[in-house]
C-alpha cells in the first residue's frame, strides 16, 4: 500500500480527508455480519432506491446497498448492487467478490476532478449523492487500474452516517 500512496500526486494526499476501501460483494449484510464476528465494525447500512449516474459516459440508474464501518482513519465499504448495470456489477461478474476501489474523500470535488481529467484520466462512473447527503455531494470512479493497480474513487463529503 505504501508504494501506491507514494505514487499518488502529493496534492491528492493533502486534500484527502479520509480513505475508503471499497469491496463489491454479493450480499453486503451477510458479509458485514461475518466481518463483525471477527471484530470489524459495527457497520451502518445505507440503501439508495435509485441513483442517477453516468456509466462510461452514458446515463444509467441503479440501486445499491452499502454497509460501511470505520477502521481507525479508514472506512470499509461493502457494496451490493441491487439493480442496474454498473462498474460494480461488471467487477462482480468478471472477478467475483473483492476489493474494487480505494476511495479518497476530498475537500473540493471539482478541483480534484479537474486535475484528474486534465491528466487524461477517464471517468468510469459518476453520480450525485442522493438525500440525506448535502446538495452538491458527488462521487466518481476513475480509470486508474493501469496507473495504480486499483480504481480510485473521488468523493465529497465523507459518509454521513460515520461522522
Amino acid at each position: 500500500m505504501s508504494q501506491f500512496l507514494n505514487n499518488l500526486p502529493l496534492s491528492i494526499l493533502k486534500s484527502t480527508t479520509k480513505f475508503q476501501v471499497g469491496m463489491v460483494v454479493k450480499d453486503a449484510r451477510k458479509t458485514a455480519k461475518e466481518y463483525e464476528s471477527y471484530g470489524v465494525g459495527p457497520f451502518v447500512e445505507e440503501e439508495f432506491p435509485g441513483i442517477d449516474a453516468t456509466v462510461y459516459g452514458k446515463p444509467a440508474n441503479y440501486r445499491n446497498r452499502a454497509l460501511v464501518a470505520n477502521l481507525g482513519g479508514w472506512e470499509l465499504e461493502l457494496l451490493q448492487v441491487l439493480e442496474g448495470k454498473t462498474i460494480f456489477q461488471e467487477f462482480l461478474v468478471k472477478r467475483g467478490e473483492g476489493v474494487h476501489h480505494l476511495g479518497l474523500y476530498v475537500d473540493n470535488y471539482d478541483v480534484e476532478m479537474t486535475k484528474w481529467k486534465q491528466k487524461g484520466v477517464r471517468v468510469l462512473q459518476e453520480s450525485k449523492c442522493p438525500p440525506p447527503y448535502p446538495e452538491g455531494s458527488r462521487y466518481a470512479y476513475l480509470d486508474t487500474e493501469k496507473l495504480f493497480g486499483i480504481i480510485l474513487e473521488i468523493a465529497w463529503p465523507t459518509t454521513i452516517s460515520l461522522k
